[in-house]
């Protein structure tokens, strides 16, 4: 390549393997939750995995920040802002009022007693996408779903590098020993690629049997 091609794709690169990244290890921190791992090791944390709301509020954090280093000032903080700003409003946020009343029509579906019953797993496995639920009779009745993607290295300027990186875990002590024997490690590391699915598999069917069929899901049919 030319050094100015060249260039450019080193940062197209750098971007979508960080935002790819970044997404991986919020995953896992989502997975580990759910088998129990602890912060301040008194405190359950598991109630807080895999909520409806948290993927997504990953997925408008990567969005922001790759918007904010695409049209860098310099001012990291100011550029955060600005476009995390951008993106709220292209996503329509409303304001408190308008989502406090959109809580309720779930309450007692997709929340009951203070407890997450309804929980989302999808992580971008099919295709890379990821969308949001709607509240059925709330606020956003005639909204239209948003649709996330996670960034691909299969074509960076016209060019596939699908395989020029691999990101693996290396699990500290603390977290669960649940986590290693769901995964079947033949090997201390994790590898979100072919580690993450089984993972999630057996999430998915702990949830079932603690919230019921459809716990994965936003509504029953």
């Amino acid at each position: 390549m030319e050094p100015e091609e060249r260039a450019l794709v080193i940062t197209e690169l750098s971007l979508r393997i960080g935002e790819r990244t970044a997404f991986s290890a919020m995953t896992w921190h989502e997975i580990i939750t759910w088998f129990d791992y602890r912060t301040t090791l008194i405190v359950s944390e598991k109630g807080s995995a895999f909520t409806y709301e948290d993927t997504i509020s990953h997925m408008v954090g990567i969005t922001a920040a790759d918007d904010a280093m695409r049209h860098s000032t310099g001012e990291w903080n100011r550029d955060a802002t600005a476009s995390l700003n951008r993106e709220l409003a292209s996503l329509k946020v409303v304001p408190m009022a308008e989502a406090t009343a959109a809580v309720e029509p779930v309450d007692g579906r997709w929340w009951k007693n203070g407890v997450c019953i309804r929980r989302y797993l999808d992580v971008g496995a099919e295709g890379g996408e990821i969308r949001p639920w709607l509240v059925r009779g709330g606020p956003s009745n005639e909204v239209t779903s948003a649709v996330f993607y996670l960034p691909t290295l299969t074509n960076v300027r016209g060019r596939d590098y699908s395989g020029i990186c691999q990101m693996m875990i290396e699990p500290s002590l603390l977290i669960p020993l649940e986590v290693q024997r769901v995964s079947q490690l033949p090997s201390h590391f994790i590898n979100p690629q072919m580690d993450f699915p089984v993972l999630i598999a057996e999430i998915r069917r702990e949830m079932k049997e603690q919230f019921g069929p459809n716990a994965d899901q936003p509504y029953d049919d």
